[in-house]
């Protein structure tokens, strides 16, 4: 149950009240509101966001983009790859890439003395544990680490089976793909169906406490082209909950001519069971199967839709939107599963679209992003500007073309621009934003081996990253639709040190902006009391933005180093993932509860006051849990729980939804007075120093007339009061919104127990007394 607090300015008089003074004196100006990773659409679990759950529905190839560094022994005609061992690969498990997998792949080298060279990998072999390229052309010998990427379509379909071929020479008709899929029949298993989809799967393989993400109540809509080989096969649908119930059991006569199956179907509430599983209960998954009517039929198939309805006209669920829309974002960042893609693909018609991939570890590509139009039309609907992260591998001709899609005009003579409009927008995408913001991949600065997780699209440092991203933009800034005043590009930087900032401005004039994701608290080892965890996690901006601080240090190589670079946020928020002496529930209850979820606007207000950083996005939209290093399950990143189950928030998308409704205007001082409590807080769990924390803390904003202020009481036990100096007369009565359940534990994870109140304060004048309960955050407007 959510407990209020009810502010009055009849409230006795505390001994030591905060005056909170809200003066005119701008801090920064003209703020915009934070931000947020929209992430990557996934099968298995909470992140499920597209209508139809049948990815790549054309059966459309694939493509591989991937970064690749030149070994000793390199040279003019021969390119050997560092880093990756080819020993390491395995054909059972789809890793590494054999021998040939290169061959006719394009190239391009992009640092080093070859830089700008082109043409075609004539043969790629394994020799001495490295992959070999040989080239169709000679050059200068490039030294050790220069940068070669290579892109290719890929014919190959992950995850397809034994008993389905795709179909190169057969298509149904219109289809704006090019394949189509053969369904064939196991003799000897036929109950075996020839080609199977997964879901909901996290709670079984994954994750065990999750339970269900994904319910299927609810209305469905089914269609398929299909096309018999003989007269009399037949096609059949099953969709279930394997081994507890079947929602659709249909078969389809089919004749030797394409036809369209259409369907809509409806589950009964209740069909599939949101119930607990006991510890070694099985934990049935959804499975989607397409059928053969005999063992010795065959059948073709394409373009086949499996959705739930929505009514926005894009791939996306109406509940990604319904979601997001509380929020009022500022920004929505596309980083997820994209690296490796090529604007054609990203910018297909629905059923064109294929896999794309990137990494050295794979052979075939498997990821599936949002198509550019649709997540335009989300940030649009959002009244959010669009982040969207290039794929480093991007050709000259792909670099120019996005200008072109996203600003040109549609003519007839801009053929990317011709297709925006072919895809329902006429006007260029750079009339529906304050800035379209574009990254040069994500955290391109990498290792490129080992342990890094974007191996095949790193960059290997600051040099090379600055560089290379430098070349990229001058592309999209010679681009004859290119207008300075439409764009922010951006570098990733690295937070974690501050001397890659150094790196890539001396390497890179061409971009504005360097984003930083300044995470806080790697890990817990001291946590006897709850103040121990929280905070020191509340001391941490105060932390980073000290002189000699973490992001301090980041942002003062940028303005030192730049030439009027400016700084952005592009990811943010706990990064617990380390092994922690703190067991699962310490740490659970950290990320989830109400008192965890204060600390991401806090960091990111700090953020805003101290170093004038604007553009800002939470990570990120949808995530139930990550492994961390000690094999643990931590309930970290996604701020909210799920889209299709509970649909509830957690904590930290309250508290920036809070935050949001008072960035306004520009960001004006506040002053408190020497009543401000504070606590003494010393280092650990990634703080670095000792650091007093003001428990009452505020951030106050004016645009026009309207004054919006944003207190926080970071005591966990005790209420706080203030008085509110409003530097002059209030008009009217003032409104309120606040986090303050009946305890700082509360959280979303089992039953909605945080919420944001609104109320009216009638009262509400220069001198109010207020009372802050204890672990709370409140957001109060007026206008003067």
């Amino acid at each position: 149950m959510i407990v209020f607090s009810l502010l009055s300015s009849l409230l006795p008089v505390s001994q030591n009240p905060t005056t909170v003074e809200v003066r005119d004196a701008v801090v920064q100006a003209d703020v915009q509101n934070f931000g947020i990773n929209l992430g990557s659409t996934s099968p298995w679990g909470s992140s499920l966001m597209t209508g139809n759950i049948i990815d790549n529905p054309g059966f459309e190839p694939g493509f591989f983009g991937m970064v690749t560094h030149a070994a000793g022994g390199t040279t003019g005609t021969e390119w050997i790859q560092d880093f990756w061992d080819v020993a390491w690969n395995n054909e059972q498990y789809g890793i590494g890439q054999p021998e040939g997998f290169w061959n006719d792949a394009e190239y391009e080298i992009v640092y080093g003395p070859s830089a700008g060279r082109r043409g075609a990998v004539l043969d790629y072999r394994h020799e001495n544990g490295k992959g070999v390229f040989e080239l169709d052309q000679s050059g200068p010998t490039p030294a050790v680490w220069d940068v070669m990427f290579v892109r290719k379509a890929i014919s190959e379909l992950p995850n397809i089976g034994d008993w389905a071929v795709v179909e190169a020479n057969d298509r149904r008709p219109g289809s704006p793909g090019t394949r189509s899929l053969r369904l064939k029949g196991d003799s000897s298993a036929p109950w075996r169906a020839s080609r199977s989809w997964y879901f909901d799967s996290l709670y079984r393989d994954g994750d065990q406490t999750a339970g269900k993400m994904q319910i299927a109540d609810g209305n469905w809509e089914f269609s398929v082209w299909a096309k018999a080989t003989s007269p009399g096969d037949s096609l059949r649908i099953l969709f279930r909950r394997d081994g507890e119930a079947t929602f659709v059991d249909e078969t389809f006569p089919l004749t030797t001519q394409w036809q369209k199956i259409e369907r809509s179907y409806s589950v009964a509430e209740g069909t599939d069971p949101d119930r607990v599983y006991l510890p070694g209960e099985t934990r049935p998954i959804l499975s989607f199967q397409l059928h053969v009517g005999n063992p010795s039929q065959e059948v073709l198939v394409d373009d086949i839709v499996l959705a739930r309805p929505t009514t926005n006209g894009t791939q996306f669920l109406d509940e990604v939107f319904d979601a997001l829309r509380p929020l009022k974002p500022g920004i929505v960042r596309n980083w997820g599963n994209n690296l490796g893609d090529t604007l054609a693909n990203v910018t297909a018609a629905p059923f064109a679209e294929g896999y794309v991939g990137y990494s050295p570890r794979k052979r075939v590509p498997n990821a599936i992003n949002f198509r550019l139009h649709d997540y335009l039309i989300l940030c649009e609907e959002l009244d959010a500007d669009p982040w969207y992260v290039i794929p480093v591998t991007f050709s000259p001709e792909d670099l120019e073309g996005l200008i072109e899609y996203l600003a040109g005009p549609a003519d007839g003579a801009h053929p990317w621009a011709d297709l925006r409009a072919q895809r329902g927008r006429s006007e260029p995408w750079t009339n529906a934003f304050q800035k379209i913001h574009l990254e040069f991949g994500n955290e391109a600065w990498g290792a490129a081996s080992g342990g890094d997780p974007f191996m095949g699209a790193s960059l290997l440092g600051g040099t090379r990253l600055g560089a290379i991203a430098h070349d990229r933009f001058t592309i999209l800034r010679n681009s004859a639709d290119f207008d300075a005043a439409s764009f922010d590009l951006i570098i990733g930087g690295q937070a974690g040190w501050s001397g890659q900032q150094t790196l890539i401005e001396a390497a890179s004039s061409a971009h504005d902006t360097i984003a930083l994701a300044p995470y806080y608290t790697n890990g817990i080892d001291e946590f006897a009391s709850d103040e121990d965890v929280f905070h020191r996690v509340y001391a941490g901006p105060t932390d980073d933005t000290a002189i000699g601080g973490r992001i301090a240090s980041c942002i003062d190589n940028i303005e030192q180093f730049g030439q009027g670079t400016q700084h952005a946020v592009y990811e943010l928020n706990f990064h617990t993932t380390h092994a922690s002496a703190a067991p699962p529930e310490v740490r659970n209850n950290m990320l989830t509860s109400h008192a965890g979820g204060m600390a991401l606007p806090l960091h990111m207000l700090t953020y805003l006051e101290d170093f004038g950083t604007r553009a800002q996005c939470a990570f990120t939209f949808l995530q139930f849990s990550h492994p961390a290093d000690d094999g643990e399950l931590v309930r970290i990143w996604g701020l909210q729980r799920d889209l299709l189950r509970t649909g509830r928030p957690r904590p930290g998308l309250l508290s920036l939804a809070l935050t949001n409704m008072a960035l306004r205007g520009d960001m004006i001082e506040t002053v408190q007075d020497s009543n401000t409590p504070l606590v003494s807080v010393t280092p650990a769990n990634g703080l670095s120093r000792n650091t007093d924390l003001p428990l009452v803390q505020s951030f106050a904003f004016r645009d026009g007339k309207v004054r919006t202020l944003i207190l926080f009481n970071l005591d966990l036990r005790n209420d706080h009061e203030i008085i509110l100096d409003t530097s002059g007369p209030v008009i009217g009565f003032g409104l309120m919104g606040a986090l303050a359940p009946s305890d700082y534990n509360c959280s979303n994870e089992t039953e909605a127990e945080v919420a944001v109140q609104y109320r009216l304060l009638p009262g509400l004048h220069d001198g109010s007394r207020i009372s802050l309960p204890a672990a709370s955050m409140v957001v109060l407007g007026w206008t003067q």
